[in-house]
């Protein structure tokens, strides 16, 4: 079986659902990669720039203590992104609950370090490359490390909270998932621009973004469930090492624009 990178997890999971029954099938992806810390990319964490942490434990919005954080590769990780030319800044965060709840299913026993990252507003092209920073750190330590992207593909908060309907949430999400599905990571920022406004991808898919930079978009994705709820669509997917991954520094969103409304 070929190396687990990373996993996408919904924040919220209904109990006795097809992504339910998906997250044992994840958690057991995680035991059997026996990484030595985790890198939780939570959707919720939004900050002004790329900013790794610069704490020793990490803890929830209520203060729960989570567990140590990766603080060797968290100093490397800024250091590299900085390398990058990428703007980089050490701040402290909570890990939202969904964030909490994900990493808990995931690994219910605790006691890995994990490392959080935020999503800021950025391109995709930029996103992917703070991926790679992060993959060139992992790489320098030697370590075995799996990427956790806490997050739904696709969210109307309007439709959510009003329990009412956004067709379009539903068809971008069956969208994202036939270009993951067909080995076109790469093609996702593609997707109709009207149907990207329309649907309202989460954090504009930055934390896709990120975890695919990580990742590569050339990783064999395996989509573990998928499920629709008013505004909302979620997908647990599972990220695997490619064949032969591509030189640090290059991949295909070099020229990637980022569909934006035009106002």
């Amino acid at each position: 079986m070929q190396d687990l990178l990373g996993l996408l997890v919904p924040s919220e999971i209904p109990p006795r659902s097809a992504l339910s029954g998906a997250l044992g099938a994840a958690s057991g992806a995680v035991r059997e990669a026996h990484p030595a810390s985790l890198v939780v990319i939570d959707a919720s964490w939004r900050p002004r720039t790329f900013a790794v942490p610069n704490l020793q434990r990490l803890s929830d919005a209520a203060g729960h203590d989570i567990g140590p954080v990766d603080v060797e590769l968290a100093d490397l990780l800024h250091e590299t992104a900085i390398g990058y030319g990428l703007p980089s800044t050490r701040e402290g965060a909570a890990l939202s609950a969904g964030a909490a709840a994900a990493l808990h299913a995931l690994m219910p026993q605790g006691g890995l370090p994990a490392l959080l990252l935020g999503v800021p507003t950025a391109s995709p092209a930029l996103l992917h490359e703070f991926g790679q920073a992060l993959r060139q750190s992992v790489h320098e330590l030697g370590r075995r490390i799996v990427a956790v992207a806490v997050g739904a593909l696709a969210r109307d908060l309007q439709a959510q909270h009003g329990g009412g309907e956004n067709p379009a949430v539903g068809r971008f999400g069956a969208e994202v998932l036939d270009r993951l599905r067909s080995g076109s990571a790469e093609q996702i920022f593609e997707i109709d621009g009207a149907l990207w406004i329309q649907a309202r991808p989460e954090t504009e898919l930055g934390h896709l973004s990120l975890l695919l930079g990580y990742t590569t978009p050339d990783a064999q994705v395996e989509i573990l469930g998928s499920g629709e709820a008013p505004g909302v669509f979620s997908a647990l997917l599972a990220f695997r090492a490619p064949q032969s991954l591509p030189p640090l520094g290059q991949g295909p969103w070099a020229d990637t624009q980022h569909p934006t409304p035009q106002g």
